[in-house]
């Protein structure tokens, strides 16, 4: 924690809850709760957007993902592609089956 805040004007003492989130959340020792990158992705959707989010994709160096919210940004259903960027073709076929997928769904 002490490193974290190191270059900030936040006191710990101010701190009164910490969620380690994403992939790293298992190497947040001090957290109060964690929650998963796709639970992330849609809350953050929702919270931006608002209500109306259904679909999320997060396209990233590592992996694909086509997530499915609910109006109060809860994880209804996923779908993830692992190596993403290698197979730029599969990708896009992934892509556009998860769009379809997506719109049948819902």
């Amino acid at each position: 924690m002490k490193f974290a805040l190191e270059n900030t004007d936040l006191p710990q003492e101010r701190i009164d809850y910490c969620i380690g989130t994403g992939y790293g959340r298992v190497n947040v020792p001090m957290a109060d709760k964690t929650v998963t990158e796709i639970a992330c992705h849609a809350r953050g959707a929702n919270f931006i957007y608002g209500p109306q989010v259904r679909t999320v994709l997060d396209v990233g160096g590592q992996d694909i993902k086509a997530i499915r919210c609910d109006d109060k940004g809860r994880v209804t259903n996923f779908l993830r592609m692992i190596s993403a960027l290698q197979e730029p073709v599969v990708a896009w076929k992934y892509l556009q089956i998860c769009f379809l997928y997506q719109c049948r769904s819902g």
